[in-house]
């Protein structure tokens, strides 16, 4: 039986040798590039879609410059970032101008 030194200072066994062979492929091989039409940090852009998601339609649209965007639901605003933190600071910030309703002015002019 081995004692606790010769096994710590005993070289490392190797495993057994199967029939197969592997293909060798370089580094870059093995790795996918990254896919151009996923969304960079996708946790944080949900997240910050989530968020907003009662007052503003987020989007990502790849090969734009600022390709973040959100679109007011009620209002025709948008807003576009390169940035999701800022984007997301700006809906956070941004409160619609008030608009007048409706049954409002007519009542006033009755």
């Amino acid at each position: 039986m081995a004692t606790a030194t010769e096994l710590l200072n005993a070289p490392p066994r190797r495993p057994p040798q199967s029939g197969r062979h592997r293909r060798f492929l370089p580094a870059q091989a093995q790795r996918p590039a990254a896919d151009p039409s996923r969304i960079p940090d996708y946790p944080v852009f949900a997240a910050m879609a989530e968020r907003h998601a009662g007052r503003w339609e987020v989007t990502y649209r790849t090969g734009n410059a600022a390709p973040y965007r959100a679109r007011h639901r009620a209002v025709e605003i948008s807003l576009a970032s390169d940035d999701v933190d800022a984007l997301d600071c700006a809906l956070a910030a941004f409160e619609p101008p008030p608009s007048a309703r409706p049954y409002v002015l007519c009542r006033q002019a009755a």
